[in-house]
């Protein structure tokens, strides 16, 4: 049992291998305490987590308990042996003990095929190349000598031999199961193109980490998300604040996508006058050119945060500066893009940034270092695209750039076709095929030979819908039919069976 202490303590809780969400218990672990800290969303989050366990191993015919979908919580979803093959890319420069930790949590998720691509990405010495060959010799090491957290990316790309290019920042852990739960989605899920995980902080200690973990909390999801617009009159209205669907510091690609979209701008990123925005504007393109994009919470790092409070409020500026630079940047690339972003940059200016400055002092700092980075953004990618032609032409490298007046590519003529299938909740365990030409499919779902309901879902390109994005539509349309009680009961049951066992878990645990 948790006994009662000094310390803060923050609590993750997981289901079927998923962080379903966390919580902090300032005053140390009491009955009491928990049965007040723990939030609906998280008991909500066990219950479906379990649901989703069950589809995918044969629901019952009967109506389900609380107790039956928390205990198919405990088990996550076994990884198919034709699991794609992953590299994992860690660029760095002149960071050797943070990349040495970095490789150190990576070796935990390594699989028998899988590789580790470190690019040394025109650090001062060979640091890096000594600790590869001291410590980490299985690991391919190349030098890359554009500067810029793009050009590393890029080179990475070319280098890597696998199906997917999974990219984790030199200032991360990787969490033991990441690549196993990354392997699996993509397994499952062959409409997925790209994968962000879940990023939380290293530790909690400083000033800096508490105000960055309070600042970022409304961010954080627990929940898998499916992120698709192929149909949408507007993908930047719909879907243009990428920076909500993940980061760079957990994105794994299909390495055929950068085929199809091309790869990172070089005059975005870190190491440009930009500061960031490769990541958010790649997603962009991506999502802009059909792409299916999953936000899945088991593929999750923890992130080293900034030492002090005001480099925190230099990082936050530049993660601001990048997303306007990387806006400007679609705008060029998609002039049919420009007024919806337009009014998607007034909104999170006015209505977001600034209202949070005049009306939350505790992160009135960050704030308005988010509103600073915001103008000037057009002239400042202007200037920053001229240093990278600039590099491109005066440093030999095989890394490739993404222009954005590069031709764009057709994508087909736009699918029209609606459809209707039925499907049997006891047999989920294989994609849907809707057939080339579905924009929209009607589920009829069934079990024991009984309608439940409908659900619609929209198919890939290729008029796929892979299992877990099947079974979550499943569950989003249909949980509460799937329960002997109601849903709102079911929550509070799930609540109190969570605190339960929570007080049983060993203290640090």
């Amino acid at each position: 049992m948790l006994p009662p202490g000094k310390d803060p303590v923050m609590v993750l809780v997981r289901a079927a291998g998923v962080p379903v969400g966390r919580f902090e218990l300032p005053d140390g672990v009491t009955s009491g305490a928990l049965a007040n800290a723990i939030p609906a969303a998280v008991a909500d989050a066990a219950l479906r987590a379990g649901l989703a366990s069950l589809l995918g191993n044969g629901l019952p015919a009967r109506t389900l308990t609380v107790a039956d979908a928390l205990a198919a919580a405990c088990t996550g979803p076994v990884t198919p042996p034709d699991a794609p093959t992953i590299t994992v890319a860690i660029c760095t420069k002149d960071r050797v003990h943070q990349l040495e930790r970095a490789l150190a949590s990576v070796a935990q998720s390594l699989g028998p095929a899988d590789e580790v691509l470190v690019i040394d990405n025109a650090s001062s010495g060979d640091a890096v190349e000594r600790l590869l060959r001291q410590r980490f010799s299985s690991a391919k090491y190349v030098r890359e000598d554009r500067p810029g957290l793009s050009w590393a990316r890029n080179r990475a790309i070319v280098e890597a031999r696998s199906d997917v290019i999974a990219f984790c920042d030199d200032d991360c852990v990787m969490e033991p199961d990441t690549l196993a739960a990354l392997r699996t989605v993509l397994a499952r899920n062959p409409d997925v193109d790209a994968v962000t995980g879940l990023v939380e902080p290293l530790r909690l200690g400083g000033p800096s980490d508490r105000l960055f973990d309070l600042y970022f909390a409304s961010e954080r999801r627990y929940r898998r998300r499916w992120v698709h617009a192929p149909h949408s009159a507007s993908v930047a209205r719909d879907v243009g604040n990428t920076g909500l669907y993940g980061t760079g510091a957990s994105l794994a690609v299909r390495r055929k996508v950068f085929d199809r979209v091309g790869v990172f701008d070089a005059a975005l990123g870190p190491g440009t006058p930009c500061g960031a925005g490769d990541d958010m504007e790649f997603l962009f393109r991506m999502l802009k050119r059909g792409g299916l994009l999953v936000c899945e919470p088991r593929t999750s790092v923890r992130h080293e945060h900034r030492a002090g409070v005001s480099e925190l409020e230099e990082q936050v500026e530049s993660w601001s500066r990048g997303f306007a630079c990387a806006v400007e940047r679609s705008k060029l690339a998609f002039p049919e893009e420009r007024m919806p972003y337009t009014i998607l940059m007034a909104r999170i200016a006015l209505l977001y940034h600034a209202r949070r400055a005049a009306t939350q002092p505790a992160i009135r700092r960050l704030a308005m270092a988010e509103l600073r980075g915001i103008p000037g953004a057009r002239n400042r990618y202007a200037a920053s695209r001229r240093g990278a032609e600039s590099t491109a032409s005066s440093v030999p490298s095989p890394a490739g750039d993404a222009r954005p007046d590069e031709p764009r590519r057709h994508n087909g003529i736009a699918p029209s076709r609606t459809s209707r299938m039925t499907v049997d909740l006891g047999s989920i365990r294989e994609p849907l095929e809707a057939g080339a030409g579905a924009a929209l499919v009607t589920l009829d779902i069934r079990t024991s030979g009984q309608s439940l309901g409908t659900a619609t879902v929209t198919p890939s390109r290729d008029g796929v819908v892979g299992v877990d994005r099947l079974q979550d539509t499943v569950i989003d349309y249909l949980a509460p039919a799937l329960m002997v009680r109601r849903w709102d009961e079911a929550v509070a049951e799930s609540r109190s069976i969570l605190q339960e066992n929570l007080l049983k878990v060993p203290r640090g645990q």
